[in-house]
């Protein structure tokens, strides 16, 4: 008879933490902009790489500052630094405005299964006229359930 044991307490933990990957500030006009890579490099203290694997996006938070004319933004995430592999739809929503500075949230009502292979995935921006500067970008995310492993 052979016995296992399971080492999944502090895999359950890591499963059921949300995490946070950042980018850092980023131009956006009328036309799609250049990827910009969400991982533990963009400025937010404790950030972390995207993991490679199967994760769940929850929600992408961003901060706007220098808003000229523009009213909504588009963005989708992309798999590869070219923004060719969308691995969201693009979702366009209506910039929250205080005065000179503006936000909005992409959360999805199911967390969406993604797959990381890099440590990172990217960010793509449009507005619908004039130009904003996303000051900061959060990707909150958990890591799949995962599958016990015998030891």
């Amino acid at each position: 008879m052979t016995i296992h044991t399971f080492d999944l307490v502090k895999e359950q933990v890591e499963a059921a933490q949300t995490h946070v990957s950042s980018a850092g500030s980023q131009a956006v006009t009328t036309a799609y902009s250049t990827p910009k890579a969400i991982d533990e490099n963009g400025g937010v203290v404790g950030s972390e790489a995207i993991p490679t694997g199967v994760f769940h996006a929850l929600a992408l938070y961003c901060k706007c500052t220098t808003l000229v004319t523009a009213t909504t933004v588009t963005v989708y995430l992309s798999a590869d630094a070219a923004g060719a592999v969308a691995i969201t739809d693009a979702v366009t929503k209506t910039l929250v405005v205080n005065g000179t500075s503006a936000g909005f949230v992409v959360s999805w009502a199911m967390p969406t299964p993604m797959y990381g292979t890099s440590g990172k995935v990217y960010v793509v921006f449009k507005t619908d006229a004039g130009t904003i500067t996303v000051a900061e970008t959060r990707l909150y995310w958990r890591r799949e359930s995962v599958t016990p492993t015998a030891s």
